[in-house]
């Protein structure tokens, strides 16, 4: 539910891209790059520094790499890294990843709007009156 979060509130992350490469088996569901923390996790697993894994992830999810592409020195590190051609190409595409820490929250909160749904149906109708009154 946190993935599925992730990426639903970036930008530039599934159409045109992980979708495409997803359907041609480039990469499996679980290798996706849903939120920041993936680019990060997935360098440092191949041996990138933190401050390296964290400039270059700070770089993809502002959108850098997309309007701009790579550095040498990027492009050094992902070579130096072994990463995958669907990663390069993924992260070229990105214009802005969502943090994980706020979606564990979007999800939580749609747990408990779920769970009162269920439980409370009168309490969730009243919830949901409010949210859209307030917008």
């Amino acid at each position: 539910l946190i993935r599925f979060m992730s990426i639903s509130h970036g930008t530039g992350i599934w159409q045109d891209n992980q979708q495409r490469l997803l359907q041609r088996g480039a990469l499996c569901s679980n290798q996706l790059i849903t939120c920041r923390e993936d680019v990060y996790r997935y360098l440092l697993e191949r041996g990138a520094s933190a401050p390296e894994a964290t400039a270059f992830m700070e770089y993809v999810r502002r959108g850098k790499a997309a309007r701009t592409g790579y550095s040498e020195a990027q492009k050094e590190l992902l070579q130096t890294c072994g990463a995958e051609d669907w990663f390069v190409q993924a992260c070229e595409k990105i214009c802005y990843l969502f943090p994980e820490g706020h979606s564990a929250e979007f999800a939580l909160s749609l747990v408990r709007l779920v769970w009162y749904a269920l439980h409370h149906p009168e309490t969730a109708a009243m919830i949901l009156e409010e949210r859209s009154v307030s917008t």
